[in-house]
């Protein structure tokens, strides 16, 4: 039987979009609360396979959102994709 994605809510946990140095200060990035996060279903902690998850955001960013399809690649089911 195939394991459900959880969904938790109230995390209280934010995201930080265009932060790339803690270290620097002056960094001007967004600092947004998360308002739930999926879980990958088949996500394994001992070897962290599966590791990302799904996350809704209590606002929305500033930052220009990164477009994940063009029509430039074959994005049918079955094909290989590399996402980073």
């Amino acid at each position: 039987m195939p394991q459900v994605a959880k969904e938790r809510t109230g995390v209280g946990s934010r995201v930080y979009i265009g932060r790339h140095d803690l270290s620097d200060d002056n960094e001007i990035f967004d600092s947004i609360e998360i308002d739930w996060e999926t879980m990958h279903p088949d996500y394994k902690n001992e070897t962290m396979d599966n590791d990302f998850m799904m996350v809704k955001l209590k606002q929305s960013s500033s930052k220009t959102p990164v477009t994940l399809d063009d029509d430039s690649v074959d994005l049918s089911a079955g094909v290989d994709v590399t996402v980073v």
